[in-house]
């Protein structure tokens, strides 16, 4: 006999077994399969050749299996044999997400008047942020990925230089895909599928008083 326990998330399709190729019901009655209590079994009688006997049926997934792994054992039993337990391991996609991120500061050639220092930022200098996500587990999606920079003090936004995936885009909020309101730095990119990167990156300045200061920033996904 071949019986197989269906494991939690899985979901018997009604009159989907066959056994050897036939089809039988899912009732006990006198054909050699059913689907009972969450087991389909198969019955094969007394076997003396040595070709493969099979049972075979549909599932569904069901609701909250997303990124699981469903691993299903099937029970092969004789009167005169050791059971045998094939087993079977299958991913449910979409998988769960994984964030990779970066972010970095450049500071641009263009100094501000009377600064010297090519290597450091200095009080009214421009810095180039960019910050950048990517999704690194293949076929899984990321709902309304959301990247958002909260501008420390001493850092003033330089107008009209937010770039979302390298398209630039207003201030204000409205049908595009970034915006500067309250002092913080928005860029939306919808579900994301893929595992490329996707940036937001804009430009500040350095404001007064900063001078021999750390300047911490973060950004949120």
């Amino acid at each position: 006999m071949i019986s197989d326990e269906l494991p939690e998330g899985l979901a018997y399709v009604p009159n989907s077994l066959q056994v050897d190729g036939d089809t039988v019901t899912d009732a006990k009655d006198d054909d050699n399969g059913d689907f009972t209590n969450g087991t389909v079994s198969g019955q094969f009688g007394d076997i003396k050749d040595t070709d493969w006997h099979t049972v075979t049926f549909e599932v569904t997934v069901e609701k909250g299996q997303s990124g699981k792994d469903i691993q299903n054992t099937a029970n092969v039993t004789g009167g005169n044999t050791p059971p045998d337990k094939p087993t079977t391991k299958t991913e449910i996609y979409p998988r769960d997400p994984k964030l990779e991120s970066e972010k970095s500061a450049v500071l641009q050639k263009k100094k501000a008047e009377g600064n010297t220092d090519e290597k450091h930022p200095e009080v009214g200098d421009t810095l180039l942020y960019t910050i950048k996500t990517k999704n690194t587990i293949e076929d899984s999606l990321i709902e309304n990925l959301v990247i958002s920079d909260q501008l420390p003090k001493g850092l003033k936004y330089v107008t009209g230089s937010l770039e979302i995936d390298g398209d630039s885009v207003t201030d204000v909020k409205d049908d595009d895909s970034g915006d500067y309101t309250d002092g913080k730095v928005t860029g939306y990119f919808g579900d994301v599928k893929d595992t490329d990167w996707h940036t937001v990156t804009f430009k500040v300045t350095v404001e007064k008083g900063q001078a021999g200061q750390d300047i911490q920033k973060t950004q949120l996904k």
